[in-house]
């Protein structure tokens, strides 16, 4: 794949497999592999309701069907409105997900999050009696996936964990796989609205622009500067900041995107249309 094939493609949209919102951020937790351990403050900033449906009115305008994580970098159910907040999100026609600790709210909150999200990852960081009780309890309860996560240095598995864009100095683990998947199949709106170019990076927080002077349409196919990343990553070029100190390599998720055989399919077509053929 090059710079020429990715020229072809007029929507991105229909490549993005993933909105992830930023509820709010705070946590209550301050797991080894998360910068949150070392230099990320807990903030009491929340995403506003009004934010919340800006995000909406752009997700109908592409005609979203994919996924929708409400998890972000903090401990989403610690959000000052929660229940407004997922009830803004809550629509059938995409998935709702969300990744959170199980601590004190979840259970506030339980019933209601079983009847509204798609997925609920729900991850056990303090012990294995904490994941066997929690997989005990939801055993016959189909959204819910209970996973074991010991607070463990973050850099003793780097198959599921990466350094953070850079957060944690272990340079020597970068990948010599340049090419990256996120900026094509993943979208990162903080609390406030502002696009982030990933969920990786937790240490330049680069900011991209914002959901109130780019709608997501305008944003996947006019912004300059995701532009000038995705140029650079779909050649396997990692020489722009953060992504020169980032170890996340394809192979950590398992929907790799953009789908790089489609993407030829339509620059074949595109050519032959073009000649009309």
């Amino acid at each position: 794949m090059s710079i020429k094939d990715i020229d072809f493609i007029n929507d991105w949209s229909e490549f993005v497999q993933v909105v992830e919102i930023d509820p709010t951020g705070l946590c209550n937790l301050k797991c080894k592999f998360c910068p949150r351990s070392t230099f990320w403050p807990n903030e009491n900033k929340h995403m506003s309701i009004d934010t919340a449906k800006k995000i909406v009115e752009h997700l109908k305008e592409i005609n979203y069907t994919q996924e929708i994580s409400i998890t972000g970098k903090g401990e989403p159910t610690l959000h000052n409105n929660f229940v407004e907040l997922v009830e803004t999100f809550y629509d059938p026609q995409w998935q709702l997900k969300m990744n959170t600790n199980g601590h004190r709210k979840f259970h506030q909150y339980e019933d209601f999050i079983l009847d509204h999200f798609t997925l609920i990852h729900y991850n056990c960081y303090e012990s294995k009696q904490q994941f066997k009780d929690a997989r005990f309890k939801y055993r016959r309860t189909k959204n819910v996936q209970v996973k074991y996560r010991p607070e463990m240095e973050w850099y003793e598995d780097h198959s599921r964990y990466t350094n953070r864009a850079g957060s944690f100095d272990m340079t020597d683990t970068i990948t010599s796989e340049g090419v990256c998947d996120i900026p094509f199949k993943k979208m990162f709106i903080d609390y406030d609205g502002i696009y982030r170019l990933c969920c990786e990076d937790w240490a330049e927080y680069i900011n991209m622009g914002n959901i109130w002077e780019q709608s997501f349409i305008e944003y996947l196919n006019n912004n300059v500067k995701l532009k000038q990343y995705r140029d650079r990553l779909i050649e396997g070029d990692r020489s722009m900041s953060p992504c020169s100190k980032c170890t996340y390599s394809i192979k950590h998720n398992k929907r790799p995107v953009p789908n790089y055989e489609r993407m030829k399919i339509w620059k074949w077509m595109s050519r032959t249309e073009n000649l009309g053929v």
